[in-house]
Order: structure tokens, then sequence, then C-alpha cells
């Protein structure tokens, strides 16, 4: 007798789904194995029922060798046919496959597979080809231009299969084509672009934009309006010629002149923006007149020192100033 090496799993009779389906797939299963192994005497096949069926189907089989029978195989299996799939009606069988229409969204293969299993319940034999594709044209109801495509190549089931997976394959292209994403310009010139920096504020905008916070701002370094001291192309380059418009469209007429000032007072401003509320805060920025250091003698030799306060300018609202 040959080696048997398989995990069938004994069929059980009290399981979740129905009996004849279940039996019927675990069947296929059973003579699947056997004819991989090449098992084709009747006894083999018998015994090895037995084993990989389970108490369920001993219980079944158990008389069939008390009785003598030519092909004791089989007559297990008719057995145990009619005991967990006994016959259908084929014309409800048949009226159930002429039922069957595409679900949601499914894909022609699928759908003729499910026909398949059907109409293995349906005796149709050697009409099996010609049901199949009839059936594939009633289920094609929602579209008139694809069920007239599977009437002009009605000659064999290949050939409208082609059809049809031709109409998917374009269907799916048409429908991606249809919902490709378009760029709005308000969305590329949005606020919320981080990739773009305002040079009026360095906001994540272009300079352009209305909604930009330094629009209406007289910079605090050049005295000119529509953009932050911290991004003042004067500041960058530390000088301008006169009369000469800067980026933003202004005439610097008076740049010396604020120049002289700012250097006399030394008293900046720092404006604050809050990002949310857009609310406008100024604090006052004081700078010490050069860098303070210190001379000392190292090696015999004299040396000025930096001191190192932790930092050049001192911010401070006008509140903490008064108090």
């Amino acid at each position: 007798m040959a080696r048997l090496e398989c995990n069938i799993l004994p069929f059980i009779e009290n399981e979740d789904g129905p009996t004849n389906v279940r039996w019927e797939a675990w069947k296929d299963q059973f003579l699947a194995y056997m004819a991989l192994k090449r098992i084709n005497a009747h006894d083999e096949m018998f015994n090895a029922l037995q084993c990989f069926g389970g108490p369920d189907v001993r219980k079944v089989i158990k008389t069939c060798g008390e009785n003598a029978v030519e092909n004791l195989f089989e007559a297990a299996m008719e057995v145990l046919d009619n005991y967990f799939a006994p016959k259908m009606s084929l014309r409800y069988e048949r009226h159930r496959f002429r039922q069957m229409l595409f679900n949601p969204k499914e894909k022609l293969d699928h759908f003729v597979i499910r026909l398949r299993s059907q109409a293995t319940l349906c005796g149709f034999d050697d009409q099996l080809e010609e049901m199949l594709m009839d059936q594939i044209v009633f289920a094609t109801q929602n579209d008139d231009k694809l069920r007239a495509k599977y009437l002009e190549c009605d000659r064999t089931l290949d050939e409208m299969l082609k059809v049809g997976r031709t109409h998917e394959s374009v269907r799916v292209q048409v429908h991606e084509l249809r919902n490709k994403p378009v760029h709005d310009s308000r969305e590329i010139c949005g606020i919320n672009r981080k990739d773009i920096k305002c040079s009026r504020c360095n906001g994540n905008h272009l300079a352009n934009n209305p909604r930009c916070p330094a629009r209406d701002i007289s910079c605090h370094y050049c005295n000119m309006t529509g953009h932050f001291a911290r991004c003042c192309m004067s500041r960058r380059s530390g000088f301008q010629k006169m009369h000469k418009k800067d980026d933003y469209g202004n005439t610097n007429k008076n740049y010396q002149q604020n120049q002289k000032h700012q250097m006399k007072t030394q008293q900046k401003f720092v404006r604050e923006v809050d990002d949310v509320t857009e609310k406008v805060e100024i604090r006052e920025l004081f700078h010490l007149d050069g860098k303070r250091s210190v001379a000392l003698d190292v090696g015999g030799v004299e040396v000025n020192f930096i001191i190192d306060t932790g930092a050049d300018e001192d911010v401070l609202s006008i509140d903490d100033w008064k108090n």
C-alpha cells in the first residue's frame, strides 16, 4: 500500500455552513489527493476514506464492509453522498443559476467562477459553456454597449471573456483619468505651502498674498512700508543707494537720515505677530554701543578680551521696562 502523507482534516457533520456544500468540497480534496498519490485500488481508497474521513464518516459507512459488493469504495461514496448531500431538484438549481447577477465591483472572472460552481449542480454537461455565455449576457444589465459586444463575439467563451476583461481595464483607466487631482492655484498661493517663504514676513506663502501680515507694516530698520525688520533687504546688504527702489517698490529717499537717527538712539523695536490671532505687539530692543571688552596680560602681551554676557541685545516689553 502506498504511503499516505496529507493534512486532510476529518469531515465534521455538525459545523457551520451547509452540510452538502462542505461535503462536496471535502470530497473533491480527498479525490485530488488520491489522484496525486496515484492510488487507484478500491480497497486502498476505501481504507484511506476511513482514515481521513473521521468519526462522522466512519459511522455512515460502517455497514458497507459487511455487504458483499464488488467496488467497496464506490458503494461507500454513494452512501455518503445520499447522507450528506441529498439530491436537489435540477430545475431548482438551474433556476438559481439563471438568477445569478454581478455583485457590486465584481470582476468578470470572479463571476464566472461563481457560475461554474453553481453549474456543477445543474447537470448541464456538454452545454456548460453555452449556459455560461448566456448567463454572462443576461447578467450584464447596466451596460448595453458591453452587452452588444458580447452578442457580437458569441462563438466561444474565451472570446467573450477577452472582451469583458478589456472593457474592465479600459473602465478603470477612464475612472482614474476623470478623478485625476487638479492643482488649485489658490492652494499654490495659499499660506499652507510649507516650501514657500514670504520675503516680507518670512511666512509660508508668497509675497503677493493679500493675507500677509507685513503688507501695511513699517520696517523699524529702514522705515519703509511692506515688510518686517527681520526681512529687510537693507539690513542684509548693509547699505542701499539713494533713490533706489527696493524689492517692494518703495523709494528710499530718507535712508541715510534714518541710519544716522538709528545710530544716535540705538533704540529699536521688535514687532511680534501672532500667526493665529494676527495680534501685533511692540517690544523695545536695547543695544549697548560696541563690544564690552577688558585688557589682560597674556605671556607679557596685552590682549583685549570680549566679555561674554550671553547677548548683545536685550528685549523688554514696555510694562517690564516701566517696572
